[in-house]
């Protein structure tokens, strides 16, 4: 006699029962990772040192984020190669929203296209979540300098072609690029001394190794504030609260020039659209709130949310605009 299996031979209650469990099991909805997200923390990989502007907004939203994600985002420091590293982990990273990356104008629209074969390209190996701010650099020189206005610094530069010296926190970096910019809208040569950081940068303008360069505020302002160096003019289009006497280049010069970088979240290529959706809104939140705002203001910066699409357009603009500089002034390729 054949053998009867054993599920069948349970009784019916037992099989109807069975055959509920089976009927919920497959009218319950299925619960998507996204629709979930985030369950567990997030990391946001900072591509410079710790101290540093970039670093310090990142732990100010990293705060702000946690609150409205309801779960902690820690901050990681990868420093190197302009912030190329960092981005890199980045762009390498699996897109399910728990590795993101804090971004800049260095790392995304400069230092990559300077390099004959660039490690990413910003523009389409990365997803734009959100400017979070922006900020101006400061042009400073030693306080031995015979200048003691833009005016006087532009044409002592001109009057010695060859013989100054800009430094700046790296080959690729804002401080170069932008150091280049004005030295061509200035008519200005003058030689590039790249050093690992703007505090090495700073602190070889204090010792007369350098002539000058740019530096953004939160990293400069304390040196200008006790004497160790003069500034001569702020890159934005308004002066700073903390250095109100100190004019715009613009202004200076009787020129257009301006140069300002951005600090934005972004994530790796195919990030879905509804975690973008969800990190914007915190991002949002995070940035409305005054106690965030007055921090960021604080380093020098200006907190201003730009949500993705336009984050997007404002990347893909910098990247032209830097790039028409580079092969202007027909910097090597790396």
């Amino acid at each position: 006699m054949l053998k009867c299996p054993h599920f069948l031979k349970s009784s019916k209650s037992a099989r109807f029962a069975l055959m509920v469990g089976l009927m919920s099991t497959a009218a319950a909805p299925i619960v998507n990772a996204e629709d979930s997200y985030p369950d567990h923390p997030i990391s946001i990989v900072v591509p410079y040192s710790p101290g540093g502007t970039t670093d310090l907004i990142s732990r100010i939203l990293a705060e702000g984020l946690s609150k409205d994600l309801g779960q902690a985002v820690i901050i990681e420091n990868r420093a190197g190669a302009s912030g190329m590293i960092g981005t890199g982990i980045v762009v390498k990273a699996k897109p399910d929203g728990y590795t993101l990356g804090m971004g800049g104008s260095t790392s995304l629209t400069v230092a990559p296209y300077l390099r004959s074969l660039p490690p990413y390209d910003s523009r389409t190996d990365l997803t734009p979540i959100g400017m979070v701010a922006g900020g101006p650099f400061i042009l400073v020189v030693s306080p031995k300098s015979e200048a003691q206005t833009l005016k006087e610094f532009v044409k002592l530069a001109r009057s010695k072609p060859g013989e100054l010296n800009f430094g700046s926190s790296g080959i690729g970096s804002m401080h170069h690029i932008l150091a280049v910019k004005f030295n061509q809208m200035m008519d200005i040569d003058a030689t590039h001394v790249p050093f690992k950081g703007g505090v090495e940068s700073a602190t070889n303008l204090v010792a007369g190794n350098i002539d000058y360069l740019f530096e953004s505020v939160s990293s400069i302002l304390p040196m200008i504030q006790d004497g160790r160096v003069k500034a001569l003019a702020v890159t934005g289009s308004e002066r700073l609260e903390a250095l109100l006497d100190v004019p715009t280049a613009a202004e200076a010069t009787d020129t257009d020039f301006t140069g300002v970088s951005f600090i934005g979240l972004v994530g790796p290529k195919g990030l879905p659209p509804s975690i973008v959706n969800r990190l914007n809104d915190a991002l949002a939140t995070t940035l409305s709130r005054p106690d965030v705002r007055t921090k960021i203001q604080k380093l020098g910066s200006k907190p201003e949310f730009i949500p993705a699409s336009k984050f997007n357009e404002i990347i893909i603009n910098d990247v032209e605009a830097w790039s028409d500089v580079m092969r202007e002034a027909k910097l090597p390729k790396m």
